[in-house]
């Protein structure tokens, strides 16, 4: 059986049409100096996988920090979301997500889940 979802990411999954599973972010795309940021991600599930796109439009504050432990030879070598709050879109309250690799803090308009 797999884990509960911690925070908010039960939220995503939710909205993805499962009631569990975990997201695993895969690349990161930025449009226009970041005012838009896109993450493929997969949602895996007890032996399925779900492709779906993440993206924050209207970026206008992040903020990043990089794990020094990682040592991971790829660019954006594939990391599980461990902790997410999704805050309030029109910049009222920023994201925070969190991975074994990075956490990020961003300010945005809306998020959008293709």
């Amino acid at each position: 059986m797999m884990q509960q979802p911690a925070d908010q990411i039960g939220e995503l999954i939710a909205q993805l049409g499962y009631t569990e599973g975990a997201i695993v972010l895969l690349g990161m795309d930025w449009l226009g100096w970041g005012q838009t940021l896109i993450f493929n991600c997969d949602l895996r599930n007890e032996g399925e996988t779900h492709a779906f796109t993440w993206r924050f439009v209207d970026c206008r504050e992040m903020r990043w920090q990089h794990y020094a432990h990682s040592d991971a030879a790829e660019a954006f070598p594939a990391t599980e979301l461990v902790n997410l709050r999704i805050g309030q879109g029109q910049h009222r309250k920023p994201a925070q997500l969190l991975t074994a690799h990075f956490g990020l803090s961003v300010s945005y308009r809306e998020i959008v889940v293709d």
